[in-house]
């Protein structure tokens, strides 16, 4: 691959999103994106990446070799474009960051917790932050945490996993 172009990370990013979901009709939902736009977008990823990143089918998706290396190093190169943020906001004073929360749909769109008021409060003028939402079951939130996916999960969690905050 060439050098990284504001385009390459698009693509990245829709790579990311399609893997993280496991196929394309998660994907389309989370990003908005019709089918035929995936598939492009994944298919010029695959051209100048070089190599086939995918294998899709009618009821299969599943990385390649070079698909699973593509994407450890685009996660990581997320992870180090959030840091690299974080550090130039933490010395100019800014807020600024990816906030990413995961939470039960229930407790989402319930408006006694007002989580959707405070996220409003996020996105004033004067902060610059990225929020992400996932919305899940228990069991999958608490898996994105303890792999390091959400930062703060929000639902009726029943278990107490060792090493998680309550």
């Amino acid at each position: 691959m060439r050098r990284l172009d504001n385009i390459d990370l698009r693509l990245l990013r829709v790579f990311v999103v399609l893997a993280d979901a496991g196929g394309f009709s998660e994907a389309q939902i989370t990003l908005n994106l019709s089918q035929s736009t995936l598939s492009t977008h994944l298919a010029e990823l695959e051209k100048r990446v070089g190599a086939k990143l995918c294998l899709r089918g009618r009821h299969k998706f599943r990385l390649t070799d070079v698909g699973q290396a593509t994407y450890d190093a685009a996660r990581k190169l997320f992870a180090d474009i959030d840091d690299f943020q974080a550090r130039i906001s933490s010395v100019s004073g800014g807020v600024t960051g990816r906030l990413k929360i995961g939470a039960s749909e229930g407790t989402f769109t319930s408006s006694q917790l007002g989580l959707q008021k405070i996220i409003a409060r996020l996105m004033k003028p004067d902060f610059d932050i990225f929020v992400d939402v996932f919305l899940g079951t228990p069991s999958e939130l608490e898996q994105r945490l303890s792999d390091g996916d959400r930062d703060i999960i929000l639902g009726p969690l029943t278990q107490k996993i060792a090493g998680m905050v309550y």
